[in-house]
């Protein structure tokens, strides 16, 4: 309604920001839970099953429960009355915007990548023209073949419509893992399509407590009160055992943990014995979470089937680390890793106590957790989501909860600088979150320094056309022996003697003639700190410094370059004029010998009644294939010549003898 009162001066307007310059379309990704999933049913009707905060926990179990098939890799919902698809909308970002739309009132819970899209789209962003969503099936396996090929045919989609320009990536929490096996099995289309990818609150090397809990005992998104809109703790924990992705998302044993992730259990497994604790680390975990579902069953419709440890998905998640492991970013590419800080995470998982310790492992599947934590997002260590194994632009890491990151306006502020949204601020620093302003006395000196430059430069220049008249004039040869380097030594002595400059030669300046490369940031680049040199690398093996060339020695190398070019043009220009002589005198002895021995008798050598032409043809092509110059081209040109006219003698002397005849 405010529409009617807009032209009231009081009336409060609303500020709109002038759209940026938006270079690269863009692409979010969410993580597990992060996209609305729908049950089609088989007469066509659709509903949605996550998220939903009315009858959820009911149709959840019958449209979402799933087995794993080993058959075709993926997990299959047990309902034959319907299927699960992810709905495209808004160019697939009506499924991970608001999880649930019909909600009438704000849950950040559920409100996934709306404030980041509406942010995107305050800067310039278009929904369908520079802003798409991709959501996914997160019950599957992060490299499963259909969810890798759909992700493909949506950044080609995305490259066409934007006029072949590459897609800027976006990924959250599993999200990441997903896209690295995009990375991993489909590397030329990621080469081809991608341009920068930036990856937020990402386990790659796991969630190790929180998974080991989820496969336990389940998981809940929502606390207190609200919990009992939603679905049961219990409901998610007989999905996540037969989801693959949740497998995925174990503790790597292949990583070097400060400290190892382990799970814990005071335990009293016979009668006569003393509580003891039982510790399980990455490489032998399996084996207890085997033991303790081997006797865990579904209820569906009032059906039992049976659901333990899947051991299948647990090699299948295997062989997938072992491929993100492996995996590399082509070469230049960009790649940002922000993660979570400052929050209680859980690393180890502890089941009974000393004085109340479990009777079996079983019971765990109903035995509160109490966890060691370490710093991360409350549910990433900060270890395993900055651990991404690639070669990271940058990796920061910022105060933020794992989905509450996601809303941060320190996000929006280094997002809008990693994708070079508008005008580019160099000056920004994301770590900090702010803009580094040079002290007034940095900036005097700066400025003193570049009006020194300027002056060095000009001086060079004026230096090198003294040096190059020189040269011109012949002055070298006579002075020095001819030795260029000692000539230009001398006048650059000179120059420095009218200018009353000192310092010794070759000296270097920032921003003059020739400049010095520092170090680069390891942890920046993601590669091994070193420096380079305008001289080039060193050979392996070596320990020599090689220093960059001084000034004399690259005015030098300059001149002779410009000798050697003026001499190549003068050859050139010689060889073009002797060519043109010897067609021209070629020329002239076709006219004469065509006048003498021509049946016509005519000088117009295109006459057509002898061999002239086709003379004249053989005669040009001799003149520019032969070899050497002037004199054997001519010498060949007039054999061909001689040759003509006397075939056009013989012609001539055939055609009168058969006049004479008749």
């Amino acid at each position: 309604m405010s529409w009617l009162f807009s032209w009231w001066p009081w009336w409060p307007h609303k500020g709109k920001k002038p759209a940026e310059k938006i270079h690269h379309p863009a692409l979010l990704i969410p993580g597990i839970g992060g996209s609305i999933l729908n049950a089609v049913s088989q007469n066509g009707a659709t509903e949605r099953v996550w998220v939903r905060l009315f009858k959820a926990d009911g149709e959840f179990r019958r449209k979402i429960w799933s087995k794993y098939n080993p058959s075709t890799g993926r997990t299959e919902s047990l309902s034959n009355d319907s299927v699960v698809v992810v709905p495209t909308d808004r160019f697939g970002l009506y499924s991970c915007d608001s999880l649930d739309p019909d909600l009438p009132m704000r849950l950040d819970v559920v409100y996934y990548y709306h404030d980041m899209i509406e942010e995107m789209k305050s800067w310039g962003y278009v929904e369908g023209e520079t802003l798409f969503g991709f959501g996914f099936d997160f019950r599957q396996s992060n490299r499963l073949d259909d969810t890798l090929d759909l992700l493909k045919i949506k950044l080609e989609h995305i490259y066409e419509q934007s006029g072949g320009k590459k897609v800027d990536v976006i990924t959250h929490s599993m999200g990441g893992l997903m896209f690295k096996s995009f990375l991993v099995y489909r590397r030329k289309d990621f080469e081809r399509l991608v341009n920068k990818w930036v990856a937020i609150a990402c386990p790659f090397q796991g969630a190790p407590g929180f998974i080991v809990d989820t496969l336990l005992t389940g998981v809940e998104f929502i606390k207190g009160w609200k919990k009992e809109l939603f679905i049961a703790k219990w409901t998610m924990h007989q999905l996540v055992v037969e989801c693959p992705s949740i497998y995925e998302m174990q503790a790597n044993a292949r990583f070097s943990w400060a400290e190892q992730p382990e799970l814990r259990i005071w335990i009293q497994d016979k009668p006569d014995q003393k509580a003891y604790l039982d510790i399980s680390k990455p490489d032998t975990v399996n084996k207890t979470l085997a033991d303790a579902l081997r006797d865990n069953t579904m209820d569906l419709d009032g059906e039992k089937m049976p659901l333990p440890f899947n051991e299948l998905l647990a090699e299948h998640a295997q062989a997938t680390k072992v491929a993100w492991d492996a995996a590399e970013l082509p070469p230049g590419f960009l790649f940002y890793n922000v993660f979570g800080t400052s929050y209680d995470t859980p690393l180890h998982c502890t089941y009974g106590t000393q004085s109340a310790p479990v009777k079996s492992r079983t019971e765990l599947l109903h035995t509160e957790a109490q966890y060691s934590n370490v710093e991360g997002d409350g549910t990433v260590p900060a270890e395993s989501a900055k651990a991404d194994g690639l070669r990271a632009y940058c990796r920061i890491g910022i105060p933020g909860e794992h989905r509450g990151i996601l809303n941060d306006p320190h996000i929006y502020r280094m997002l809008h600088h990693f994708l070079r949204v508008g005008e580019f601020d160099p000056d920004y620093d994301p770590v900090t979150d702010a803009v580094l302003v040079p002290p007034a006395e940095e900036i005097e000196k700066e400025i003193a320094r570049a009006r020194s430059a300027a002056a060095q430069k000009k001086r060079l220049a004026e230096l090198e056309r003294e040096v190059v008249a020189s040269i011109e004039r012949g002055d070298f040869e006579e002075e020095n022996g001819g030795d260029l380097v000692v000539h230009f030594r001398r006048k650059l002595d000179e120059a420095r003697e009218r200018t009353g400059t000192a310092g010794e030669n070759g000296a270097t300046v920032k921003g003059g003639a020739s400049e010095t490369v520092g170090t680069v940031d390891a942890e920046k680049t993601g590669g091994e700190s070193g420096s380079t040199s305008s001289g080039g690398p060193t050979p392996p093996g070596s320990s020599a410094v090689r220093h960059p060339p001084t000034v004399e020695e690259r005015l030098a190398a300059k001149a002779l370059r410009a000798k050697e070019e003026a001499e190549a043009k003068t050859r050139k220009a010689q060889k073009k004029t002797t060519k043109a002589n010897a067609y021209v005198e070629v020329d002239d002895l076709f006219v004469s010998a065509h006048a003498e021995s021509s049946p016509c008798g005519s000088p117009d050598v295109r006459c057509g009644c002898c061999c002239g032409p086709s003379a004249k043809s053989t005669v040009k092509t001799t003149v520019s294939v032969a070899g050497g110059e002037g004199d054997l081209r001519m010498e060949k040109a007039v054999e061909v010549a001689a040759a003509a006219a006397a075939d056009g003698a013989v012609v001539k002397a055939a055609a009168e003898e058969g006049e004479a005849e008749r």
